[in-house]
C-alpha cells in the first residue's frame, strides 16, 4: 500500500469509534507526517472542548500518552506498519495548545501549555 493511502486509511481509523468511544472529547486526529522508512509519525489531536487544562486532563479521563502508547500503536499494527517513534500535539477547541510529545532516535521531548495557551518545553530526555 502506498504511503499516502496508508496515511489516509490510518487517519480514518483513528477518527472512528476505535478512539472516540474511549476518548469522547476527541473531535479529530490529523496525521501531519508518516514516514515508514524512518519509523516516525507526527499527528495532531483536536479536542471538542476548551475546559480541559494541562493539570486536569487526567481527571477529565484524557490521557494523551496512553492514547499514543497503546491505542495509536495498536491502530498502526492493524496496518502492519512499524512506527516506533510517534509524536503528537493536542489542541483545545479554542485553539490553545494543551500537551505534546516528540520522540525520535535521539530522545524524547515533553511539551505542555503555558499560561497563555502556547507550547513550551516541559522535559527533555536524550537517549544514549
Amino acid at each position: 500500500m502506498e504511503n499516502k493511502v496508508k496515511k489516509i486509511s490510518l487517519e480514518k481509523f483513528l477518527n472512528s469509534s476505535f478512539i472516540k468511544n474511549i476518548y469522547p472529547m476527541v473531535e479529530r486526529i490529523e496525521i501531519a507526517d508518516l514516514d515508514e522508512e524512518n519509523g516516525t509519525m507526527k499527528y495532531d489531536v483536536y479536542l471538542d472542548t476548551s475546559d480541559i487544562e494541562y493539570k486536569t486532563m487526567y481527571e477529565n479521563n484524557f490521557d494523551p500518552h496512553y492514547l499514543n502508547d497503546h491505542h495509536v500503536k495498536e491502530a498502526i499494527n492493524f496496518f502492519s506498519m512499524k512506527i516506533p517513534f510517534r509524536s503528537f500535539d493536542v489542541y483545545k477547541k479554542n485553539g490553545d495548545y494543551l500537551v505534546g510529545y516528540k520522540e525520535n532516535s535521539n530522545g524524547v521531548v515533553f511539551y505542555k501549555s503555558n499560561p497563555i495557551g502556547m507550547k513550551s518545553v516541559d522535559l527533555i530526555w536524550k537517549s544514549r
